[in-house]
């Protein structure tokens, strides 16, 4: 009796389905979930990825499947950026793919994409980690190479004196604020001594064990918060130019953190921080910010793109760049009131108040955010005469 020929293993999704040969020279490698990719955008979308992933995105807002979306979605916006690195685009992998290949794993792609049939040791490394997660990994500590003291044994010493293995309470958050306090406390001491630059290395470094420590504690009491204001009010307070930090490695790191400190905690701190800046560093925050919006967007990082845009209309009120408010306020729309206000109230304390009504006028006619009923009713109250920035009145 003749025995049974093995049945021919199915390969994992991360294997190498194909390698294509680039016009640089050299050949890039594609698994089998960049082939369904561009398998599925095909056949539902005339190749074109990018509505394959509005699907995506739209699947990720809602409950169901919304984590397998985000994963897909990730997968995705990373094969598209190696393509466009590579120079290559659907049509030259449809035409380099062996038809039975396409044939066989074009039914796969409707599986494990469409109907979102995932395994967990399947997945890609961008699927593993996704976007925020390593953008925010950046933004705490990723950017610490120019400080001239590194904030990372400070970083490690404060990290071991919390447990990291349970949530805390509210109840704890009194003491673990208390052991934050200390750690700024200390800071000062350092700078009281003359150590300038590792005070500033040990306030930065409890700014990121901070931020970490309250995604595991319930800060209902707002203590951990506060212990966060103190050590970022001394933060930007810091005589940085003793500390020998330069100022284009000290503001990446703090545009970065500001970008994506999602709690709330700097909220208010920074008002006034970038007028006391020479308009030189200004000049370096608007293009660094201007720059990282389209990096953002690409991985759909959008809450992350308004928080740099918001930004970037701060500093231009408070730098009285007041040639961009107009542009800037057709920008942003009514999707958030803080910054147009923000520009408007910035115009009228420079008397123009022709500027704050222009500034009104761009913002709501783009008529696209949940604040245009605010927003006009508060460029009512500028044409009557009656301006005042407080949304309460």
């Amino acid at each position: 009796m003749e025995a049974k020929s093995a049945k021919p293993a199915v390969p994992m999704a991360t294997e190498v389905a194909i390698s294509i040969a680039i016009p640089a020279g050299g050949t890039l490698d594609l698994s089998y979930w960049d082939v369904w990719y561009v398998l599925l955008a095909t056949d539902r979308f005339e190749g074109d990825l990018n509505r394959l992933a509005l699907e995506l995105r739209e699947l990720r807002q809602g409950s169901f499947a919304s984590d397998a979306a985000k994963r897909k979605l990730s997968h995705l916006r990373d094969l598209q950026q190696r393509l466009a690195r590579a120079g290559i685009g659907v049509s030259d992998i449809l035409a380099a793919l062996p038809p039975d290949l396409a044939r066989v794993e074009r039914r796969r792609a409707y599986g494990r994409i469409a109907k979102h049939n995932q395994r967990s040791y399947e997945l890609s490394e961008a699927m593993r980690t996704l976007p925020l997660e390593r953008f925010c990994e950046i933004a705490r500590r990723g950017l610490w190479a120019p400080f001239p003291v590194s904030p990372q044994p400070y970083y490690d010493h404060l990290r071991a004196e919390f447990n990291w293995r349970r949530c805390h309470g509210e109840d704890a958050s009194w003491a673990l604020a208390r052991k934050l306090d200390a750690a700024v406390a200390a800071a000062k001491e350092l700078e009281d001594k003359g150590t300038f630059a590792e005070a500033l290395a040990a306030l930065r470094a409890t700014l990121t064990v901070t931020i970490e420590l309250v995604e595991m504690a319930d800060d209902s009491f707002g203590c951990i918060g506060q212990s966060f204001k103190e050590a970022f009010n001394r933060y930007l307070a810091f005589p940085r130019q003793n500390a020998g930090i330069p100022p284009q490695g000290f503001l990446t790191d703090l545009l970065e953190l500001l970008v994506f400190e999602d709690y709330g905690f700097t909220d208010g701190c920074t008002d006034g921080f970038f007028a006391s800046l020479p308009s030189e560093e200004g000049d370096f925050c608007l293009a660094y910010l201007r720059g990282r919006i389209p990096a953002l967007l690409a991985w759909d990082l959008d809450y992350q793109a308004e928080a740099a845009l918001t930004l970037i209309g701060q500093i231009a009120a408070e730098q009285k760049r007041f040639d961009s408010f107009e542009a800037l306020a057709r920008e942003m729309g009514t999707r958030e009131w803080q910054p147009i206000i923000r520009l408007a109230d910035a115009a009228v304390r420079a008397r123009n108040r022709n500027l704050a009504d222009r500034v009104f006028q761009a913002a709501l006619a783009a008529n696209d955010g949940i604040h245009t009923d605010f927003l006009a009713n508060k460029h009512a109250q500028l044409l009557q005469n009656k301006w005042n920035p407080d949304p309460r009145k």
